[in-house]
């Protein structure tokens, strides 16, 4: 199945693609600095592991919303030069793209795993210094 298959399924617009884009990146924005995670250490590798893993289907995505925003036109008749024009914004187009959507969204899950790495590791340096400490 090719990528202009994917997208005629879903078929929504571009105004449709837009403002859900536009929504959830207001939501994201009021969100951020507003969360907490509580993480068991012992667990911490394997959450990392599952946010990098998302990245990667972050990474694979943009490649199919990069091919969508090249989609070329299947004949140079109106209709077509236009849809193809349409798709090119969906993919490509300005910050509300999918493109965009999907490096923002995997630079958001990046950073966190790479913020709960750091985390851990601070945890586990710092148990091991309250240990020392108690040995003397």
């Amino acid at each position: 199945m090719t990528v202009v298959d994917e997208v005629l399924r879903a078929r929504p617009s571009s105004a449709e693609v837009a403002a859900g884009a536009a929504a959830k990146a207001g939501l994201a924005n009021e969100m951020s600095g507003k969360t907490s995670m509580r993480v068991d250490p012992e667990r911490a590798e394997d959450l990392v592991r599952f946010f990098e893993d998302k990245v990667r289907e972050m990474h694979e995505r943009f490649d199919r919303a990069r091919k969508l925003g090249n989609v070329k036109p299947s004949s140079q008749d109106p209709v077509s030069v236009q849809a193809a024009e349409s798709y090119g914004l969906v993919g490509r187009g300005d910050e509300f793209s999918y493109f965009a959507n999907y490096r923002k969204l995997a630079r958001v899950l990046q950073d966190t795993a790479d913020t709960l790495r750091s985390n851990v590791r601070q945890t586990r340096d710092d148990d091991e210094n309250a240990a020392e400490g108690f040995r003397f």
